[in-house]
């Protein structure tokens, strides 16, 4: 009776751990919702032609930095960041680099974000709309293209990466064990922000893979990471550009007036405890939980 009263007890404390904030609700358009049968729902990318990003770093990161930060004039660990995920496409710049440093943005709201500057904050107070434990969280809006086609995807025009100091402590100290590496998250978060989602379900080593600890460092992209971020920009000879697909429906329908393009939001969160979700258009649903 006593070992079945552990179990109960058990099972009821997992349970608990497990189902924290879990709502069950998300976005058919959500294009991290796992659909076998469209696989194109799930692909989210910059327009290539609109590449390279000017990244903007909030000067308040030059706080963090300790001196062996500053590895050449103009470049930084934070740079080295941009430079690993720029290395992994051939004859393609991803990033400018270095990153220009810029004003933080101290908005009291996500939307705000949406403005004309692609970038890399602090924030100080967080958000009505977030739940506490959240380290740090890729917003993106996007544009779907190519819709009912095999070639469907969300075409990116706006990102930025939020990190928690309301909450948190972020270190540039590589031997430093308590408090989340700083350059870590930056590398996972912009791998979010070029639009990979997370690498669960294989054996291949990533840093996109839904784990990370206070004490992990991991400042390098994996060989799954650059074959990843190849194949999202350039292992889809199929997509039909814009202007193709503008063209083909004027040609069938030219009386009717296109509609203009909806946006779509959404907001990948980072848990402290170890939980990850998925917000799109106010709707949110549990990713995964970490190990953390």
């Amino acid at each position: 009776m006593e070992a079945f009263s552990n179990k109960s007890s058990l099972f009821i404390l997992l349970f608990f751990l497990f189902s924290c904030g879990k709502d069950g609700h998300y976005s058919l358009s959500d294009p991290y919702y796992d659909q076998s049968s469209s696989l194109a729902k799930k692909i989210m990318r910059w327009d290539i032609e609109s590449l390279p990003l000017q990244l903007s770093f909030s000067e308040d990161f030059q706080n963090d930095f300790l001196e062996k930060d500053h590895l050449k004039e103009g470049f930084t660990t934070l740079d080295e960041m941009l430079e690993n995920w720029d290395k992994s496409i051939i004859n393609k710049k991803i990033f400018n680099i270095p990153a220009k440093f810029s004003e933080n943005r101290n908005y009291e709201t996500l939307h705000e974000f949406n403005d004309d500057e692609v970038g890399v904050y602090k924030s100080y107070k967080w958000f009505e709309e977030l739940q506490d434990g959240i380290l740090a969280i890729t917003q993106y809006f996007g544009i779907r293209r190519n819709i009912g086609t095999p070639s469907e995807y969300l075409e990116l025009i706006h990102a930025d990466i939020i990190f928690n100091y309301r909450d948190y402590i972020f270190t540039m100290d590589e031997e430093e064990n308590f408090h989340y590496d700083l350059p870590t998250v930056l590398l996972h978060e912009l791998g979010h922000l070029l639009g990979l989602p997370h690498q669960s379900g294989t054996k291949s080593l990533s840093i996109m893979a839904p784990f990370l600890d206070s004490s992990d460092i991991k400042r390098n992209l994996y060989l799954k990471d650059k074959e990843n971020l190849q194949d999202n920009y350039l292992g889809h000879p199929q997509i039909m550009s814009r202007s193709s697909l503008i063209t083909s429906k004027k040609s069938k329908n030219k009386s009717k007036k296109e509609a203009p393009p909806q946006i779509e939001r959404g907001v990948i969160e980072l848990n402290a405890w170890g939980e990850c979700w998925l917000k799109q258009n106010g709707k949110k649903k549990f990713l995964h939980k970490h190990k953390i």
